[in-house]
């Protein structure tokens, strides 16, 4: 497993990555159907995630649960444990 750089800070970088770029289209067109699929976009990533994180589980065990309980899901700590 992968604790350095950016997966130290969120277990999902590339996903809240992809989550900040439709944020961003939504921002510049404010448009219903950009709002549309900004949501989407941010139910089928949490979903996703949360699938990838029980097979994760699953094959890792006791050490994808402790980098759980370390390093949040999609916010950033401003403060380390």
């Amino acid at each position: 497993m992968i604790r350095k750089g950016v997966f130290n800070v969120v277990r999902h970088p590339i996903y809240l990555s992809e989550i900040l770029l439709y944020l961003g289209c939504l921002m510049l067109s404010l448009s219903l159907a950009a709002t549309g699929v900004f949501f989407a976009a941010v139910v089928f990533l949490h979903y996703i995630s949360r699938h990838e994180e029980k097979l994760l589980l699953a094959r890792f065990g006791e050490e994808y649960e402790k980098y759980m309980r370390d390093v949040p899901m999609w916010i950033p700590r401003l403060h380390k444990r």
